[in-house]
């Protein structure tokens, strides 16, 4: 259950940061174009990370929960 909670917390995180990444790369678009597009890939990357992760461990709980109930 623990990696449930993980994983929910892990993809909630990433929806967080992508409304932040999406907010910080339109301020500084019009300032600094660069700045702004290295904001986007890192944002990305991270954003992805995190939502691959949490599915990941999403994953992982469910099939450690349905092994457990199969073993009693």
């Amino acid at each position: 259950m623990s990696r449930i909670l993980l994983g929910l917390s892990l993809v909630a995180a990433s929806v967080l940061l992508s409304i932040a990444t999406l907010v910080l790369w339109l301020q500084s678009l019009s300032n600094n174009p660069a700045g702004a597009w290295a904001v986007f890939v890192l944002g990305f990357a991270l954003v992805s990370a995190a939502a691959l992760l949490g599915v990941w461990n999403i994953s992982r709980g469910i099939k450690t929960d349905h092994d457990d109930e199969s073993k009693t």
